[in-house]
Parts: C-alpha cells; sequence; structure tokens
C-alpha cells in the first residue's frame, strides 16, 4: 500500500467596512491511498470464505495457519503441501496443521487428491495466476468428484 498526503494550506485577509484587516486561515488534509495490483492476488467468494474461515480456524494462529496454507495454492487451484516442511518452515504443530487439512476436506474447501495435493474449491477461492478459464474447468471437474 502506498499512502500520500497533502495538506493544502490558504490564506486570505478580508478588510471591513471599518477599513480593519481581518485575517483568514484554512487547512485541509488530503490522504489518499494506494494499493498495487501486484499483491492483489486472490479472487474469493466473501460470503462463502468467510464461512469456511470460521468453521475451521478456533484461534488467532489457526487463521495464520489457514493464510499460510492457502498462500500456497498454484494456477491449477491446487496446494501442494509437505505438512513436515511446512511446519518447520513456519513453527506450526504437524496435528494442527494436519487438522485444518482434514477439516477443510469435511467442509467442502478442498478434495483430497492425493498425499500432499488438495484442490480447492474453485467456487469459493481462484488462486494466483489461476484463469478464468481454468476455474470454469474446474468447476465443472468439482461437480463431478
Amino acid at each position: 500500500m502506498k499512502e500520500t498526503r497533502i495538506i493544502e494550506s490558504f490564506t486570505a485577509s478580508i478588510v471591513d467596512s471599518n477599513g480593519e484587516l481581518h485575517p483568514i486561515e484554512a487547512t485541509k488534509e488530503i490522504s489518499n491511498k494506494y494499493y498495487s495490483i501486484r499483491r492483489l492476488n486472490l479472487k474469493i467468494c466473501y460470503d462463502d470464505f468467510i464461512t469456511i474461515l470460521s468453521k475451521l480456524c478456533k484461534s488467532s494462529k489457526d487463521i495464520l495457519i489457514f493464510g499460510k496454507l492457502f498462500d500456497k495454492v498454484d494456477r491449477e487451484n491446487e496446494l501442494r503441501i509437505g505438512v513436515s516442511k511446512f511446519c518447520e518452515k513456519y513453527d506450526f504443530t504437524r496435528s494442527r496443521v494436519n487438522k485444518i487439512l482434514q477439516e477443510a476436506v469435511e467442509v467442502g474447501f478442498v478434495k483430497k487428491l492425493d498425499r500432499g495435493l488438495y484442490l480447492v474449491n474453485p467456487f469459493i477461492m481462484k488462486g494466483k495466476g489461476t484463469t478464468n478459464q481454468t476455474i470454469e474447468r474446474l468447476q465443472k471437474e468439482w461437480e463431478l468428484m
């Protein structure tokens, strides 16, 4: 995020009917925030995403685990994860990460394709770089699974 602040100042003098000078001062602060398009990297169905998050996360640490896990979704909307390395890298417990993944399957956020390979529900989340054509294909496949 980039933020710009501009402070505009205005000073004027008014002469009244008696010839006296009266100064008038005004300031205005303008603040603009800009978000880099490159940083906007995921698209989600907000209501469904929040519902899933509320079912999976029991603590603020669970939210961090969830965020780190699903930040790794690739162009095929798949999560490829080596749980041991992931836990070691971020200092999470294997049991909690496995539990979140298991519950994500149970609530329909992901489908387990293989060991360490999950397909994220394309109706809820579109991963980084996933094209609209890929999402449409995955949505059709999701309904058949």
